[in-house]
C-alpha cells in the first residue's frame, strides 16, 4: 500500500488539533518496516494508544509461545542462561512483555546465584 506523506502529516496534525483525551491504538498487519508502520507508531504514541504489529514469521510466534508455556525457573536452569533468546518485537506491549520477561529471568538467575552462596556459606560455617 502506497502511503502519502502528505495525507499522513494532515492526519497527524489534524490528531493535534484535536487536543481529546481519546486514545487510537493501531494494528499494522503487515510485516514489513515502511511508512505506514511509521505513521500508526505516531499516530499512537501522540495520542497515548499502542502500537501493535504480528510477531515476527514462525520464528518468533514459536520464541513468543515458548516464553509463555515454559516455567521461568527451568528456563533459567539451562546450562546457557541464554539460550531462550527473546527476539526484538516492534508492537508496544510485546516490547513491554519481553522487558518484563527479561528482568525477571535476570532477578532469577540473581537470587539462584545469591542462594548458591548462601548454602556454601552456611555449609563452611558448620564444619
Amino acid at each position: 500500500a502506497v502511503v502519502s506523506t502528505q495525507s499522513t502529516g494532515a492526519v497527524l496534525d489534524r490528531v493535534n488539533k484535536l487536543q481529546t483525551s481519546l486514545k487510537i491504538h493501531t494494528i499494522h498487519q503487515a510485516n514489513e518496516d515502511g511508512e505506514a508502520m511509521k505513521f500508526l507508531k505516531k499516530l499512537s504514541k501522540r495520542t497515548g494508544g499502542r502500537y501493535h504489529c504480528p510477531v515476527g514469521g514462525c520464528e518468533g510466534s514459536a520464541v513468543s509461545h515458548h516464553l509463555l508455556t515454559t516455567d521461568l525457573n527451568l528456563l533459567s536452569q539451562q546450562e546457557d542462561k541464554s539460550s531462550t533468546v527473546i527476539p526484538s518485537y516492534k508492537g508496544d506491549d510485546l516490547k513491554l512483555l519481553s522487558a518484563e520477561i527479561r528482568r525477571a529471568k535476570k532477578f532469577l538467575v540473581h537470587s539462584q546465584e545469591f542462594r548458591e552462596l548462601l548454602v556454601n556459606h552456611m555449609s563452611e560455617n558448620k564444619t
